[in-house]
Order: structure tokens, then sequence, then C-alpha cells
């Protein structure tokens, strides 16, 4: 049980400090060449892609038993809740997708909002199908 605790803190603490380092790039890159979207949601977009393609690659990675075949031991559940629970949890987030839709709906357009949570979606579904696909 403290094994779990600890894989789920420690992938959330990793994964919400490579989100914040990201909403940094992204920031920097608006600073040269501004886009349609805005800094943070650009951020979340990439995140939550990423993060459906990493569960996809973990989840069917894991299921083959490429990764050495991790055993269904306390060890290797405990790696699947530091990488799925945690990091995957810290890393996304697609609660900020709404926020991020409704400050793109008020600042810019309601078009660009809905393209903005229409594309989350769609990337996500294939990111995760992709991921999937390529580690089954």
């Amino acid at each position: 049980m403290i094994l779990d605790v600890l894989a789920v803190a420690g992938g959330g603490a990793l994964g919400a400090l490579l989100r914040f380092g990201l909403l940094r790039r992204e920031e920097g890159r608006a600073e040269r060449a501004p886009s349609a979207w805005d800094p943070a949601a650009r951020a979340t977009f990439t995140a939550n892609v990423g993060g459906c393609a990493l569960c996809g690659l973990w989840g069917a990675a894991t299921a083959s038993g490429r990764f050495g075949g991790i055993p269904p031991t306390e060890f290797g559940a405990a790696l699947d809740l530091f990488v799925l629970t945690g990091l995957c949890g810290g890393w996304t987030t697609f609660s900020t997708v709404i926020a991020d839709g409704v400050r793109l709906g008020s600042e810019r357009s309601s078009r660009s909002a809905f393209i903005y949570a229409a594309s989350t979606l769609v990337a996500g579904i294939l990111a995760l199908w992709t991921g999937l696909r390529v580690a089954g």
C-alpha cells in the first residue's frame, strides 16, 4: 500500500513538473512566433495528446510482455500506478481543456474554442489508438 502511494505521488510530481516546463517553453515560443492558440492552450493540448499516446503505449506494451515482461507483482502494479495514474495524471488534465476553451471563447472566438476542444479530443483518441497499435 505504501509503495502504491509513493508511486502515484512520485509520478504525479514528475508529470506536473514536466507540464510546468512545457508551459514555460510554450510561453517562450509565443514571444517569438504568435499562433491562433495561446501558450497555455498549446501546452495543454500537447500534454493531453502526449499523455494519451503514453497511456496507449504503456498499456499495450505491458500487456504484451514488452518492457521485460514485468510480471503482475507488487512492483509491477506500483510501476503501472507510477506511469499511468501518477505521471500521466500529473502531465495531462482534461479539466484544463475546458478552462482553456472558455478562455479562448471569451478572448478570441467561439470558433477558436470549438476547434481547440475538438482537436484535443480527436488527437487524444488518435494518439491513444496509435500507442496501442505501436506497442501491441
